[in-house]
């Protein structure tokens, strides 16, 4: 009798800083999920990214490799190379990523390669904005006024930093506030994802996976 094999959950966070995580040493309580789970995990208290934006990233996280090794112009994972997700589904794994909406890990940039499920998020609408423009309407010749200076900007020299100092406080003082964060969102929240994933783990029965949940809360708004 053979012993089950243990399946994989990876999970990628989009902008999400370790020193503000309450089980690295921030003070407030940014993080309690995380800090329950690493209460009883191996946690490794320092890593080094292969790149700061997200697609140089993810190419040493998912293939192991670094992520100039394809030359510059190659973006993402090319279709003969071998990945987290294609080893796994060679040795029999279920496999299966939700993304929220990230553009640079999607299918566009062979990210979808060895997973049986794919979900990228990037045919949803995102969360209208038109009552942002309307509720800034009276400020009509503000808004004109700014347009302008906007415009001129460029060439204000040593002015510039005074008109971006004025212009932050202008906005912190009449933008329009949002009724919620669900109102700002510009990608799907972390329970659409896992939703979306609780249902696939459900229909694929005992059987070992792979799971890569990628996250974009911290990202946006």
């Amino acid at each position: 009798m053979t012993e089950k094999r243990k399946s994989i959950v990876l999970v990628t966070v989009d902008c999400l800083r370790a020193d503000h995580c309450g089980f690295m040493g921030y003070e407030r309580p940014t993080t309690p999920y995380l800090d329950s789970l690493a209460a009883e995990s191996l946690v490794f208290p320092s890593a080094i990214a292969a790149g700061a934006p997200t697609y140089y990233s993810f190419p040493a996280i998912l293939a192991a490799r670094y992520p100039l090794a394809l030359g510059r112009d190659v973006l993402g994972l090319s279709p003969d190379e071998p990945t987290l997700a294609s080893v796994c589904k060679r040795a029999g794994y279920a496999t299966a990523a939700f993304s929220a909406g990230n553009p640079y890990v999607s299918t566009r940039f062979g990210y979808g390669l060895g997973f049986d499920t794919f979900r990228d998020f990037l045919a949803d609408s995102p969360a209208p904005l038109e009552h942002f423009e309307t509720a800034a309407e009276p400020q009509g010749v503000a808004r004109r006024l700014n347009r302008r200076l906007q415009r001129i900007r460029p060439g204000m020299g040593p002015l510039r930093m005074i008109y971006d100092e004025l212009y932050f406080r202008y906005c912190q003082r009449f933008t329009p506030v949002a009724a919620s964060l669900d109102a700002l969102r510009r990608f799907p929240s972390a329970d659409v994802i896992v939703d979306d994933a609780c249902q696939w783990l459900t229909s694929i029965g005992d059987k070992p996976c792979f799971l890569w949940l990628h996250l974009m809360d911290p990202h946006s708004p």
